[in-house]
């Protein structure tokens, strides 16, 4: 497969909390390849951290880190992403719903981009529904990738938010293709999408209305070879094991 499929483990949070190593071999034995890490592993040294993922069979395809972390140069996600070989560390600026805060959030990734390639990795920014909203014919997501380099400063791009916003996923991927690292194939039911419970309305893959076929024909015509296919879902509900196994078909159908 030319685009490695990851998981965003915060997917399953509530299992790991419990059985981080035995989450870890579940994945494996579903069939994912990689695994994306949201920040709450300090029970694990960066060198631990590294071990129990190469002992799963799993690589990392990315670092989830709150925002704060990546504006402090000594801080410990980047010698975590070190350790398990992480291309990525990535955050998201939360809740910032106004186009005016743009000038501010293009500034906050300037510098994380900064401080991420100071230490070895790229920084990438994850959208939710506000980013890519358009102002008159513009959006934060366009303002960021303007107002930074791209050596610095790429996107995880997130499909299912993208819709929220009235974008269509596909052709965001198109246009921005080269300044896109990784992808969250996430899906949602755009008819429930509420801001009062944004989240309520995701879904596993194949549930909803994005059209993850097209999505994933882009980012093999216009993303760099290897863009790691990342599945999300923020708000698991039923059987969870047996989601997150159908999630990993639908992308392995894909790739």
């Amino acid at each position: 497969m030319n685009n490695p499929i990851g998981i965003q483990i915060y997917t399953l949070r509530h299992r790991w909390r419990e059985d981080f190593t035995g989450t870890l071999a579940l994945l494996r034995k579903i069939g994912f390849e990689s695994v994306e890490y949201v920040r709450n592993f300090e029970r694990f040294t960066p060198e631990a951290l590294a071990a129990v993922t190469a002992e799963a069979g799993l690589s990392v395809c990315g670092m989830h880190t709150p925002s704060s972390d990546l504006l402090r140069p000594d801080d410990p996600i980047f010698r975590y992403a070190r350790a398990v070989r992480s291309p990525f560390v990535t955050t998201s600026l939360m809740p910032p719903t106004a186009f005016e805060t743009w000038p501010g959030i293009v500034a906050y990734c300037r510098q994380a981009g900064k401080r991420a390639a100071e230490a070895g990795v790229r920084f990438t920014y994850h959208n939710h529904w506000y980013e890519p909203q358009l102002h008159d014919g513009v959006s934060i997501l366009e303002k960021i990738l303007e107002g930074t380099a791209p050596g610095e400063v790429a996107l995880e791009l997130d499909v299912a938010w993208a819709a929220a916003a009235g974008r269509d996923p596909a052709k965001l991927i198109e246009q921005y293709g080269p300044r896109i690292a990784q992808i969250h194939f996430k899906d949602i039911k755009l008819s429930e999408f509420d801001l009062a419970r944004p989240q309520a309305c995701l879904t596993y893959l194949g549930n909803g209305d994005v059209d993850l076929a097209a999505c994933a024909a882009a980012a093999k015509r216009c993303c760099a070879p290897g863009t790691p296919f990342i599945y999300e879902q923020d708000l698991p509900d039923g059987d969870l094991e047996r989601n997150v196994s159908d999630s990993f078909a639908v992308l392995r159908a894909l790739c």
